[in-house]
């Protein structure tokens, strides 16, 4: 029982010796882009995929922070509508206060 072995050397003699050549390299040509293309393709969708990943942790991230801005807000506005009701009961104080004084200069 005979084995047939091919080897590079005997596929590259044969490629040299037939009529067309070029068809063979074509063929071989194609077959390397589509591989390449495959992987290439493949990598693509992965980094794709991992982007998506990290954008929906950053926008995780950017509503907790809007989250605790707007609370941050939200009692800086209550704060100062506390020292605006302070400063009312001060101004009637000393609205108070010049009248009675005018009211002891002119008597």
């Amino acid at each position: 029982m005979e084995f047939l072995v091919i080897t590079g050397a005997g596929i590259a003699e044969k490629v040299a010796n037939s009529s067309n050549p070029w068809i063979y390299l074509s063929i071989i040509l194609i077959i390397a882009v589509l591989i390449a293309g495959r992987y290439i393709f493949n990598y693509l969708i992965q980094l794709d995929q991992s982007h998506r990943d990290e954008s929906k942790e950053r926008e995780k991230a950017l509503m907790t922070h809007l989250e605790r801005s707007n609370e941050s807000q939200e009692r800086t506005a209550n704060a100062l509508e506390g020292i605006h009701s302070s400063l009312s009961k001060l101004e009637g104080r000393v609205d108070r206060i010049e009248k009675h004084t005018y009211n002891k200069e002119s008597a």
